[in-house]
C-alpha cells in the first residue's frame, strides 16, 4: 500500500497536467485582456456651450466659441471650430474656447460644429445653428458707428452708446473727479457723463460711457412729451418702460411678469447679455440660451451718485429707460450676473 501510495504521488495525471496548462493559458489570456483594456483609448466628448442654438449674430461683430470637452484618458489637445464645415479657427489650450469674428459670411443660417480631438486621434463633434444677420450701422454725432438689429418689431442698437455731445452739437459734460460726481445735485437733472475709471480705449468701445439719467434725457426732462431722443443719435431714442416690456415678452417673459418690479421673467437676461469672458461666472452665463437675441449687453458696471466711485464692472450693467417712476426716480434695467432674469 505503501509503495502504491508512494507511485501514485510520483505518476503524472494527464488530465492534472492539462488542467494546469489550461489554468496557465486562461490566466495569460485574462492577462492579455486586461493590458489590452488598459491600453485603449476612448473617444472625448464634446458639447457646445456658447454660443446657444439659434443665436443671432451680427455680421462684423466677435462671440465666443466654447465647448464642454472632456476626455476619461486625460489627453485631450485641442477643439477645431467650422462654420458650414470651413474651418475657422482652433484652440490648443484649456478651457479650449475661440474668439470669432463673423465677417465674411452671408445673411441666413449656419452650421457652426466643434470637433473635440485626443492626441491618438480620437475624435467627437458637436453641432448648432446660428443664424448671422448684417443689422444696421448707426453713427452718431461724434462719427462713432454702432451695430443695431431687429427683435421682434423693433429696432434696437447692440453695442454702448459712448457719444459726447448731443445731436445738436452741445457738449454733455464730462465729471472724471468721484467727488464732484458725487456732489451732482441730482442725476435726474445734472447731465453729466464718464468712462469707467482706468479702462482703456479699446474698453471704452466696448463697455461705452455712463451717464446720469438728465443726460441720457438731454433737453427732453420731461418724458411724459412721449418719444424722447435725448444723447441719441438722429433718429434713435430712449427707450421707454413700455418699449423694454415688449421686448421682455418677445423675449418669453409674460405679461404679468413684465408688469412686476424688481428681477422678472426666467432667462430674458441671459437671451440679452453676451460675451460669457467678460462677465462674472454665476447663473447669468450658465443658462443654455444666454447671448441668443444678439442684443449683447455687457457688465459695463456703474457709477455711485454718493461718493462718485466707479463700480461693478464684470458684474452688472443698468440700461436707463425714458420713463420717470416718482419725481426723483426713474426706471431703468438690470442685468447682473447673479440672476438669469432681468
Amino acid at each position: 500500500m505503501q509503495r502504491h501510495s508512494t507511485a501514485k504521488q510520483h505518476k503524472p495525471n494527464k488530465n492534472l497536467t492539462n488542467m494546469k496548462n489550461t489554468l496557465i493559458l486562461s490566466s495569460l489570456l485574462i492577462s492579455i485582456i486586461i493590458l489590452s483594456s488598459c491600453e485603449k483609448n476612448s473617444p472625448p466628448s464634446c458639447e457646445i456651450t456658447t454660443p446657444a442654438n439659434n443665436t443671432v449674430i451680427i455680421k462684423g461683430t466677435s462671440i465666443d466659441l466654447s465647448v464642454n470637452a472632456k476626455d476619461i484618458d486625460d489627453n485631450l489637445i485641442k477643439i477645431e471650430y467650422y462654420i458650414d464645415n470651413v474651418n475657422i479657427g482652433t484652440s490648443t489650450e484649456p478651457p479650449f474656447n475661440y474668439y470669432w469674428t463673423a465677417n465674411s459670411i452671408e445673411d441666413g443660417n449656419h452650421i457652426l460644429k466643434a470637433i473635440a480631438i485626443d492626441e491618438k486621434g480620437k475624435e467627437s463633434e458637436d453641432y448648432i445653428t446660428v443664424i448671422t444677420t448684417t443689422g444696421e450701422t448707426v453713427s452718431d454725432i461724434d462719427g462713432n458707428t454702432y451695430k443695431a438689429l431687429q427683435i421682434g418689431d423693433q429696432t434696437w442698437m447692440a453695442e454702448n452708446l459712448r457719444v459726447t455731445h448731443y445731436p445738436n452739437g452741445n457738449s454733455v459734460p464730462l465729471v472724471t473727479d468721484n467727488a464732484e460726481w458725487g456732489n451732482l445735485e441730482d442725476n435726474n437733472i445734472d447731465d453729466a457723463y464718464s468712462f469707467y475709471e482706468d479702462i482703456t480705449s479699446d474698453e471704452i468701445e466696448t463697455y461705452g460711457a455712463l451717464y446720469t439719467w438728465s443726460a441720457a434725457m438731454g433737453d427732453n426732462p420731461d418724458s411724459s412729451e412721449g418719444i424722447v431722443q435725448g444723447v441719441c443719435p438722429d433718429g434713435w431714442h430712449l427707450p421707454s418702460d413700455e418699449e423694454w416690456k415688449e421686448l421682455e415678452i418677445e423675449l418669453g417673459m409674460s405679461q404679468s411678469h413684465a408688469n412686476y418690479e424688481g428681477f422678472r421673467g426666467t432667462n430674458e437676461g441671459s437671451k440679452l447679455a453676451t460675451n460669457r469672458t467678460l462677465w462674472f461666472s454665476d447663473d447669468l452665463i450658465d443658462d443654455f440660451e444666454f447671448g441668443i437675441s444678439g442684443f449683447a449687453a455687457l457688465p459695463a458696471g456703474l457709477r455711485y451718485s454718493i461718493g462718485g466711485e466707479c463700480s461693478q464692472i464684470g458684474l452688472n450693467t443698468f440700461f436707463w429707460t425714458s420713463t420717470e417712476a416718482y419725481s426723483d426716480r426713474a426706471l431703468s434695467r438690470h442685468v447682473s450676473f447673479y440672476h438669469s432674469s432681468i
